[in-house]
């Protein structure tokens, strides 16, 4: 006689623990990427911020400003865009004229050549714009703001950027905390079900499904 071998039964204990922890587990990797999509969102639109602001500082700097008069005005606006980029943590502080020609650079080689992206916002539309764009520093997140003299008359460009390897550090890090806090949720979330399942197990008296079913069945074949 062949004896058919039993299926291994997994314990009720076993099933709860499960089951809550995969429903911990994709709740948790739903918020974290969530999470994640909105901080991109909110670097992207902070950093942009920022740019403008460094950039506007830069524009209304009243040495950069009378420099335009000189003969040599990189020559005042160079230490001085370099000074701000230090200080503010900027990838590149770039003042350039009308033409687009370059009067600061991180690269002091890049001076007195054209500007890598369009001024037309600035210079034909007089406003100020924050955008992505790629340049000779690579992909970055720019601001870009008119340079005006005491005469009210657009002189030159300020332009600021955060190049995207800088920026993805950033959000790197900051996504390495969230993943870390989710391990952490994770971990207090399989605590919490092994208790809910051992608490549900002693309501029931340390019974299997199977058992209780044996039990019911066995007590209405009596009655």
């Amino acid at each position: 006689m062949v004896h058919t071998p039993k299926k291994a039964r997994i314990s009720l204990l076993t099933q709860m623990v499960l089951l809550i922890s995969i429903v911990v587990l994709i709740s948790m990797g739903i918020g974290t990427a969530l999470f994640s999509f909105i901080l991109d969102d909110i670097l992207d639109r902070y950093i942009g911020q920022q740019a403008m602001t460094v950039a506007k500082l830069s524009a209304m700097n009243e040495r950069i400003i009378a420099a335009f008069d000189t003969d040599n005005p990189s020559q005042t606006i160079q230490p001085i865009a370099e000074t701000i980029r230090m200080e503010t943590g900027a990838s590149y502080v770039v003042i350039g004229n009308k033409d687009g020609i370059r009067y600061s650079h991180y690269d002091p080689k890049q001076i007195g050549l054209p500007m890598g992206t369009s001024n037309d916002p600035v210079f034909l539309e007089n406003r100020s714009v924050i955008y992505r764009g790629t340049g000779i520093s690579g992909p970055a997140i720019k601001a870009k703001t008119p340079i005006v003299n005491k005469k009210g008359e657009t002189i030159g460009v300020s332009s600021v950027g955060y190049v995207m390897s800088d920026v993805e550090k950033k959000v790197a890090e900051y996504k390495e905390r969230v993943v870390s806090l989710s391990l952490v949720l994770l971990v207090i979330g399989i605590i919490g079900a092994i208790i809910i399942a051992r608490r549900v197990k002693r309501l029931i008296f340390g019974l299997e499904p199977e058992e209780i079913s044996f039990f019911f069945y066995r007590k209405s074949s009596y009655s």
